[in-house]
């Protein structure tokens, strides 16, 4: 559990800021409920992890995440730059 504020609370405040909206976000949690994954997702979570989880499987997802985010970054700068270029 976090001190402040629970996961669901953090991404509410993550989101409502456009220059923070779009940093990935992945959250670990007990709760492996069918009815909570949907509400993390429903609430902009790239990706849910249960406890007790496996620390390379982590990793694997953080770097999933990383690389899908940069390949989106660059086909969007290629879709600008072909747009603009005509």
């Amino acid at each position: 559990m976090m001190p402040v504020m629970d996961g669901s609370e953090f991404l509410s405040v993550l989101h409502s800021s456009p220059e923070m909206k779009e940093i990935p976000v992945i959250i670990i949690t007990a709760d492996s409920s069918e009815e909570q994954r949907k509400s993390i997702i429903a609430m902009g979570a790239n990706d849910v992890i249960y406890k007790p989880f496996i620390d390379d499987l982590v990793k694997l997802r953080v770097k999933n995440v990383i690389e899908y985010r940069h390949r989106k970054t660059e086909t969007m700068k290629s879709v600008v730059s072909e747009a603009t270029s005509k």
